[in-house]
């Protein structure tokens, strides 16, 4: 982790900040292992991992027990900030970090306000450059303390935010001259990043009032996120200004009218301008603009009045407009925005990268200047030209020569590259090893597969290369020339890697709903194949099933495909990959549309289970039929001795209607559960807890079984209502039990 990792102090002046990185990672692990908790904070402790995961959850209320069991009490080893007004430190989940701000203010008054006032902004903003709220606590507990020689009882206030943990840091630590530091790309991403997030905190009419450096912090991929909401104001609809009293900021990114009290929506203007400049030139200050561009020109090794210069010139005239005395002659976020979309159109059409190193885009322009094919990828993937073929220097040069830093992948076909355009966006070059014994024939059939298809679970060919060369070889004491062949074939960049990658604990996270979509998808396109373009697909298997970053899946790899109108084809030259291979074309090379059936239905089985082992059909079932579904279906515990153990099961309500659950057991062990019964609403999921107690010798006289027995309830119960009763089978009335075996894992030899 880099030092600015922990600038999440969220608006700490950064000279007051405590940095305890390396106490905090040598005790990470162990704190993780070691810190102690009750059932009821190790059931919010998991809560919040699964909430931290999904992005579309809500900020909620969190127990001071949960705040207290992350922090490890609030230990000096995970305090990362110290400030004015709170103190931040990092919270410890099982499956990701948090960052834990601790209101400090000196006065109750002052607590409350800021607590409040960043509460408020917070709970509803969602925009991926505004850091993100996952919960709060508002907590006031009685203590006894002396006061006047007196004993007296006193209200201790406890108030928490916990936000997302962001491990790239604060703005501020990266800001520098045009001469060093992040390329114009980057800088560039970065401007636009905040200028859209502040958009979307105005339309919200949300006033930051602390806009500055400090308080933008960056995500893994330098994406900015607005944070810091502490003196923020909500107006309302028709309100555009306020009045105060109390100034507070900082005075360098402070607009003048503030000084005077005034806060607008032009106040955060300002602030922007003087972010946009120190991003631009590394210093505060209204600059000249040719010296903003002489600063770049060196950098990009290039004129003052060349073209490469002129989204430096754009932006650095944004800024030096938002810090205007005057706030009627400072534009809006609105405008400015709609001025950097006007600006990546004009400037993008070019085709070559205005954003990147000197070296790379001579080397870009240089290529640009004899063939049209960076122009050309570019529109194909965009999806304003169709796939065609590519030169072989284009794709060496979005591969930087196929250089080992860019390979992604390999297959017994070839191996995968990731090829970088100038204007930042990925592709995916697939090259064909030379010795591989696919000949030309079978590789045009694979290209003219790939073209005739587009359907949005089939990943997408923008272009392909074959390309011979003489080269120059010794051979029996001579040197002759031989002819080396290059044959390539470029996809769209999918992110989220094979599905086979998931195929395991990953998988086990996601709901039925999403495991579901993925069959679905994969059927699609396989139908797709079969039926609108007569193509048997002949090596399905999740490695050749990508996803997106939204999980969609998408098939690849057409290296076997057969396009032909038979629907049998006999074939003496066979490829295929175990376990997913049909018996017919295994043992007879016979091939047909039932053989890609044959590998979906094995895909199908692994998606559902999470599991390459074949499943037995009964618990296959539970997966389907029952009325929650479990994760996992068995409940295995670790093998120690002396010391308690627990294994977790998450119970998963995918219906509209409210299931109550009780889970039982005849067990002779000595164990607990929690929660034992409750009611999961629609469309819920409730994790429980069993621990089994402390045992003197392996468990493995008896087979154990625990049950989770479930029906459907009117939602005005409450789990207090529910009675072993309620789980009769009785006419009319649906029940459902599941059956869960006990397993302890083997000791080590």
């Amino acid at each position: 982790m880099k030092r600015g990792a922990l600038a999440i102090c969220l608006g700490l002046d950064s000279g007051t900040h405590v940095w305890r990185v390396a106490a905090i990672w040598s005790t990470v692990t162990a704190l993780q292992g070691t810190t102690q908790m009750d059932y009821d904070a190790y059931d919010e402790w998991n809560f919040l991992g699964r909430m931290l995961m999904d992005e579309n959850a809500e900020p909620t209320n969190l127990p001071l027990s949960l705040i207290k069991s992350i922090t490890n009490n609030f230990s000096d080893d995970l305090k990362i900030g110290d400030g004015g007004f709170s103190t931040v430190y990092m919270g410890l989940l099982r499956n990701g970090i948090v960052a834990v701000k601790k209101m400090t203010a000196d006065s109750y008054e002052m607590n409350e306000k800021l607590f409040k006032q960043e509460l408020h902004s917070l709970m509803t903003a969602r925009h991926k450059n505004i850091v993100r709220l996952l919960g709060y606590c508002f907590d006031t507990q009685g203590r006894f303390i002396n006061w006047n020689g007196k004993n007296i009882l006193a209200d201790e206030q406890h108030r928490f935010l916990c936000f997302e943990f962001l491990p790239e840091g604060s703005l501020d630590k990266y800001i520098s001259g045009a001469a060093e530091g992040l390329e114009w790309m980057t800088r560039y991403r970065m401007i636009k990043g905040i200028c859209e997030g502040l958009h979307y905190l105005h339309q919200k009419k949300i006033v930051h009032s602390d806009l500055k450096p400090q308080n933008i912090l960056l995500d893994n991929h330098m994406v900015p996120k607005v944070a810091d909401f502490g003196l923020s104001r909500r107006f309302n609809e028709k309100q555009t200004r306020e009045i105060t009293s109390h100034v507070f900021g900082s005075m360098a990114y402070m607009a003048p009218e503030s000084h005077d009290g005034l806060i607008t929506f032009k106040s955060d203007i300002y602030s922007l301008g003087v972010t946009i400049i120190e991003l631009l030139t590394g210093k505060k200050g209204c600059p000249e603009i040719e010296d903003v561009l002489q600063g770049w020109s060196t950098r990009m090794e290039t004129s003052i009045g060349d073209a490469w210069l002129k989204p430096v010139r754009e932006c650095a005239e944004i800024g030096i407009e938002c810090i205007d005395p005057n706030p009627a002659k400072r534009p809006d976020t609105q405008c400015i925005i709609e001025r950097l979309a006007e600006m990546e159109c004009r400037y993008g059409s070019m085709k070559t990268d205005l954003f990147i190193s000197a070296a790379t885009n001579n080397a870009f322009a240089n290529y640009n200047m004899e063939n049209r094919g960076i122009g050309l990828l570019e529109d194909i993937l965009d999806g304003r030209d169709e796939p065609s073929n590519l030169k072989l220097p284009l794709l060496e040069l979005v591969t930087k020569n196929f250089s080992s830093d860019y390979k992604i992948g390999h297959g017994g076909c070839g191996e995968v590259y990731k090829g970088v355009l100038p204007n930042g966006k990925l592709v995916a070059v697939k090259r064909l090893f030379k010795n591989h014994t696919v000949d030309e024939k079978m590789f045009d059939q694979e290209v003219k597969s790939m073209m005739m298809v587009k359907h949005k679970n089939i990943v997408r060919l923008l272009g392909y290369c074959s390309d011979t060369q003489g080269k120059v070889v010794p051979m029996n004491l001579k040197v002759i020339m031989a002819e080396e062949r290059e044959r390539l074939l470029c996809f769209e960049y999918i992110s989220n890697g094979s599905l086979g990658s998931h195929l395991t604990d990953e998988l086990r996270g996601l709901d039925w709903c999403a495991r579901y979509q993925i069959v679905k998808g994969i059927c699609e396109g396989l139908q797709h194949l079969h039926k609108d373009k007569g193509i048997v697909h002949m090596d399905l298997k999740p490695d050749n099933i990508l996803m997106d970053d939204n999980m969609v899946p998408k098939i690849t790899d057409f290296g076997l495909a057969r396009a032909d109108g038979n629907t049998h084809t006999m074939s003496t030259q066979r490829f295929f990959s175990p376990g997913y291979c049909a018996p017919e074309y295994l043992n007879r090379g016979k091939m047909s549309n039932k053989s890609d059936i044959y590998s979906l239905g094995i895909i199908i089985r692994e998606i559902v289970t999470g599991s390459k082992e074949k499943p037995n059909i009964n618990k296959l079932s539970l997966c389907l039929e029952h009325m929650l579904a479990i994760e996992p279906l068995d409940i295995r515990f670790p093998f120690v001795l002396d010391k308690e153990i627990s294994c977790s099961l998450e119970l998963t309500n995918d219906t509209d209607e409210h299931i109550a659950f009780m889970v039982s057991t005849t067990s002779l062990l000595p164990c607990r559960t929690q929660p034992q019964k409750d009611i999961i609403p629609p469309r819920s999921k409730c994790c429980v807890t069993i621990a089994v107690q402390a045992l003197k010798d392996l468990w493995n006289e008896h087979s154990e079984e625990f049950y989770v027995h479930s029906t459907r309830v009117d939602g005005i119960l409450t789990a207090k209502d529910i009675t072993a009763g309620m789980f009769d089978e009785e006419e009319g009335k649906v029940v459902d039990e599941v059956i869960l075996p006990v397993v302890f894992d083997a000791p080590p030899p």
